[in-house]
């Protein structure tokens, strides 16, 4: 039974039952689970690329699983982008997904995120952003707790540009894109 209640910032809200991460990743086969992830996947990256938004607060809590379904809980945490930072991540993928070391640097350097560029250790980024990018080289890809915790490592707590890292404020909300999608895959 759907419910609509209005309130001041909310336009709609509807009363939706379903299963909880925990309860889909118990019943569902293989092939459920791959449309689940792939629906999870074009939500996220298809509201940044194409219309510069990305909901930041991926956990369990915030999806609900039902049949050929995935329904999409709490924006609260919701940012949108100027269209020259969505370009810049843009050019930056894309760059990323050619492989295409000389711009990567660039595009590291254009963005803002290299604080102290002689001090940079540009071959670690590189190969750290190929880790962090696999989902998109491979052609296929299964999310794991390895995977994350991997590259949450490379990343963040064994990163040796960690401390030389200039990290403009568009970009502080897309380490929780990638983390919180990354672990809800991984599920």
């Amino acid at each position: 039974m759907a419910v609509k209640v209005q309130y001041p910032n909310i336009d709609t809200t509807e009363f939706i039952r379903g299963e909880t991460l925990n309860q889909f990743v118990q019943k569902a086969n293989q092939r459920q689970c791959n449309q689940a992830g792939e629906t999870i996947y074009e939500f996220t990256f298809g509201s940044l690329f194409k219309h510069g938004l990305f909901q930041a607060d991926s956990h369990p809590g915030n999806y609900l699983f039902q049949k050929n379904k995935v329904v999409f809980l709490d924006f609260g945490c919701v940012k949108h982008y100027p269209e020259e930072f969505i370009q810049t991540i843009r050019k930056l993928a894309r760059a990323m997904m050619e492989l295409d070391r000389k711009n990567v640097d660039r595009m590291m350097l254009e963005s803002g995120l290299v604080g102290n560029s002689k001090q940079f250790d540009f071959d670690y980024n590189y190969e750290m952003m190929q880790d962090i990018y696999r989902p998109i080289l491979s052609e296929t890809f299964q999310y794991t707790d390895d995977y994350v915790r991997r590259t949450w490592h490379k990343t963040i707590t064994h990163h040796p540009n960690k401390n030389k890292i200039s990290v403009p404020k568009d970009w502080i909300l897309t380490q929780r894109l990638q983390w919180g999608m990354a672990s809800i895959m991984a599920a």
